[in-house]
């Protein structure tokens, strides 16, 4: 057995009081503690947040008093209201409806009225009335006498408490602002806004979102006039009686029917009047205290719930590691050699370590086959296998790549003699990647530049050499020149391979770039640049049999100079290497897998047989794809003709302008390709349509004349009836008989 059940029991109450002991206990202390503190914390920001509110309502109302008055000046200075232009009705009618849009300004006031001191008549946004009718039965209040001795004595804007009679419910009050109104002679008038509970509960719900407690408007000897409140204890009618204003602080608290209230009170910039609002303490957090309730019972029960999740915990964590301890015993059982273990815990160990040594060996085989994998890579990349590889497949396969240049340098010992192992530590350059050729008595190293100069691949090869021309061991370097995709490293490799080669047999430097051969050692080489440019220009255009001329001009040219085999082989190169990068920068669509076999070549002849086939088929190719241009260009053509022959500007020179060709190569491709001149062929398209329209529609001849492409008629008469013998009138009158 791998453990008794004694020791099961110990590890699982263990675990069982260390998850209720550093858990569960803590946590509920902690919540304990930290939800008293946030309940304190709570009550504080409710009550500042009443206050921020309250503030934030007391602005908005006082900036509607504000409004209001200067709405009154407005008004007096409004010459529709003067008392002469009211003497008319149709000026009357538009002073009403000028108090409409006045009204609409505020949002506290349900009426705007215009009254001039002394006159029985008075003037709203409803109408006009007389003040008996207005007050009794358009506001319903009950002492309309008391106001109206008010607003006739008054000099100074004041509010003013209406009584609603017993059908009217809502508390309503109005702010009165005197005015003088007229031009020369001036009338005392005043304006007055009537003001409901109901637009101001209104009001305060859109500026605050809810109404918490209750608030009052009093006037300038603290006098309730309007009120929106929640409460009904403090409702407006019993405040007066229950609450000493004039001994009230602007922040405080005070007592009402047994009941603690907060109290705040703010003096209108607007008017001499006031602004109060009472609310509960007790109600306003009873939400934080029920919920501190709730959270005890929260907290117990989750003791309660935590005694038994320790439980079921402890029994989970449990399982695991009695079957790590099963695994470990049966893996330490299976090992030659018998582990002792004093505990579960050991077993597991001494399990653990065993593998970790079995991993660290798989990984070095890994790694190992990782490196064979790359070396493969890079001598399919070095040998063009993999001219349609992209950057980011190469990355999938572990070799990455970090600039955008690529080139190949080639390093060979003079001495014949082994490289240092060291020399496979000096990749730790992150854009040096080596290919490990030493059994062909070189190595390629794969440069990743971040430039398109020479000065990396230089420092590169300067750092071998430091590393390895040690006297002992001379060695040679040849770097080809940098392309700027992965598949140039297969040229770039040949021309290393040219470099080196001439290197090796001239013994120069120890470093040779392969564009720096002609200039350099010119008196060693010739180089047929002419030619070999020329025969270039040939592939490019196609032309077979001067690409194929230039090619036994340039096979004469060489045999005629007696080469040297070293300045033969550069050329060979030289040929392979130009006739690649055509075909590349042409973006030919042909496989040139049998490029790889161009290198294997015994002879000058054989090279030559090889490259006069390749010429042969890159022209085919290109001659192909002129003749599917061709076609597809005459049938873009034709297209073209057919979407717009009913455009009466239709000619050579505006499909010159939409196809950029010649007037005169356009006219060739229609007699060339189609048989009949352009302009045969538009009048041949513009009859047949016009003689479908004559057969099936009823349009009138100037209709189908403008629809096939002519500017007047008498030009489509005549045209139709030189092409098809008869006027387009008779040919419909012969298809109706």
């Amino acid at each position: 057995m791998l453990h008794t059940g004694k020791r099961n029991a110990s590890v699982f109450y263990k675990y069982f009081l260390t998850n209720l002991t550093i858990f569960l206990i803590p946590f509920v202390i902690l919540g304990l503690l930290t939800f008293t503190m946030a309940v304190k914390q709570l009550k504080k920001e409710l009550e500042q947040n009443f206050e921020s509110r309250f503030t934030l309502i007391s602005g908005d109302i006082d900036k509607n008093i504000m409004v209001m008055r200067q709405l009154a000046i407005n008004i007096a200075y409004d010459t529709q209201f003067y008392p002469y232009q009211l003497k008319d009705v149709f000026n009357e009618q538009n002073a009403i409806r000028q108090l409409q849009k006045y009204l609409n300004y505020t949002f506290i006031s349900s009426d705007i009225v215009l009254y001039y001191k002394d006159e029985s008549a008075l003037y709203s946004a409803k109408g006009k009335f007389s003040y008996q009718s207005y007050f009794l039965y358009e506001q319903k209040i009950a002492n309309g006498d008391q106001l109206l001795k008010r607003i006739n004595q008054a000099e100074e804007p004041f509010l003013f408490r209406v009584k609603p009679t017993v059908s009217q419910s809502a508390e309503q009050a109005v702010y009165v602002y005197p005015v003088a109104i007229g031009g020369v002679k001036r009338q005392a008038a005043a304006i007055v806004f009537w003001l409901s509970s109901d637009m101001l509960e209104g009001r305060i719900r859109n500026v605050s979102g809810k109404l918490d407690g209750n608030f009052y408007i009093l006037d300038q000897d603290n006098r309730a006039i309007l009120s929106a409140y929640k409460d009904t204890s403090t409702a407006l009618d019993g405040i007066l009686s229950k609450l000493d204003l004039s001994r009230l602080p602007s922040k405080g608290r005070t007592e009402l029917g047994g009941r603690k209230y907060n109290a705040l009170m703010v003096q209108s910039e607007g008017s001499d009047s006031h602004f109060l609002t009472l609310f509960s303490a007790s109600d306003l957090l009873i939400n934080a205290e029920n919920l501190q309730l709730l959270f005890n019972g929260i907290l117990f029960s989750l003791f309660v719930l935590g005694i038994f999740a320790a439980g079921y915990f402890a029994r989970r964590h449990y399982k695991p590691i009695k079957k790590l301890h099963h695994s470990a015993g049966e893996l330490l059982l299976g090992m030659d050699h018998p582990v002792e273990a004093s505990n579960e815990w050991d077993r597991i160990d001494r399990a653990l370590t065993v593998t970790t040594n079995n991993n660290d060996q798989l990984k070095a085989k890994v790694s190992e086959l990782n490196f064979h994998i790359i070396q493969n890579i890079l001598l399919l990349l070095i040998r063009g296998n993999m001219n349609e590889v992209t950057e980011e497949q190469l990355g999938s396969l572990g070799l990455h790549f970090r600039g955008k240049n690529y080139c190949v340098i080639t390093m060979m010992s003079r001495t014949k003699g082994n490289f240092p192992s060291t020399v496979k530590h000096l990749t730790s350059y992150e854009s040096l990647h080596l290919l490990d050729l030493t059994h062909e008595g070189y190595m390629v190293f794969i440069l990743n530049a971040r430039t398109h100069l020479d000065d990396e691949a230089r420092k590169v090869a300067e750092r071998l050499l430091e590393n390895l021309g040690d006297g002992k061991n001379q060695v040679a370097i040849g770097i080809g020149n940098m392309y700027r995709h992965v598949t140039g490293i297969n040229y770039s490799y040949i021309e290393s391979m040219a470099a080196l080669d001439f290197n090796h047999q001239t013994e120069g430097s120890s470093i040779c770039f392969f564009h720096h051969i002609p200039t350099k050692f010119s008196n060693y080489f010739w180089h047929p640049s002419e030619t070999l440019l020329r025969l270039t220009q040939a592939v490019k255009q196609g032309d077979r049999g001067l690409a194929i001329e230039l090619l036994q001009r340039l096979n004469a040219e060489m045999e005629e100079k007696k080469l040297t085999g070293l300045n033969e082989k550069l050329i060979s190169f030289d040929i392979i290497n130009t006739l690649l990068k055509t075909v590349n920068d042409m973006k030919l669509k042909i496989s040139i897998k049998d490029f790889g076999a161009f290198g294997a070549t015994e002879n000058r002849a054989e090279l030559f047989a090889k490259v006069e086939r390749f010429i042969e088929t890159v022209c085919e190719w290109i001659a192909e794809q002129r003749q599917l241009k061709s076609e597809q260009f005459v049938r873009d053509l034709l297209q073209y003709v057919h979407d717009n022959f009913a455009d009466y500007e239709l000619s050579l020179e505006k499909m010159s302008g939409e196809f950029c060709l010649s007037i005169y190569a356009i006219s060739k491709l229609f007699k060339e390709e189609i048989g009949i001149g352009f302009k045969d062929y538009v009048i041949n398209l513009r009859m047949d349509k016009a003689k479908e329209m004559l057969q099936k529609s009823n349009e009138s001849i100037g209709a189908i004349t403008r629809h096939v492409g002519y500017a007047n008629d008498s030009h489509f008469i005549k045209t139709f009836k030189k092409i098809v013998g008869v006027t387009p009138s008779l040919y419909r009158e012969k298809l109706t008989k």
